[in-house]
Parts: C-alpha cells; structure tokens; sequence
C-alpha cells in the first residue's frame, strides 16, 4: 500500500514560528518530528474532520475491520477547540 508523503517539520518549528506552521496547514497536514523521528502528525480541524467522516462511512459500510482500535475516534466542532 502507498502513503502520501507529508511535509515535515521538526516540532521546535511550533516554539520558533508558530504562525507559519499553523498557516501552512491550509495546504496539507504534516508531520512533526521530534530527533529527527515522526512524532506525531499535525492536521487542521476541517481536515481532521473530513476523514472522521470517510472513516465513519467506510466503518458503516463494513469496509474496516476496527476492533483492534484502542479508542473512539470523534467529530471535534471548531467551537469546542477554541
């Protein structure tokens, strides 16, 4: 299986330049390093939000096997988060 490439940054990029990394989010979700190893991937919340609902969608449709998810994944609204 292939996986998109995402842009990385290294996660002291939040402390030095917050704004930019934030605006460039728009654009695509990135991920984070920390020692020049992923950490953690960064995503807007409209981003995030769309693939909560593929991946509900395709979990309806029965087209994922989930029981092996150690959580519950969620709509998150803009509101909540600021």
């Amino acid at each position: 299986m292939l996986h998109a490439v995402l842009p990385t940054r290294p996660i002291s990029d939040l402390r030095k330049d917050q704004p930019a990394v934030l605006a460039s989010l728009r654009k695509s979700p990135m991920v984070l390093t920390l020692e020049g190893r992923g950490l953690c991937v960064l995503a807007h919340l409209r981003q995030w939000n769309y693939l909560i609902e593929v991946y509900n969608k395709a979990k309806d449709a029965g087209l994922l096997e989930v029981d092996d998810i150690p959580y519950e994944v969620e709509h998150v609204a803009e509101k909540e988060v600021a």
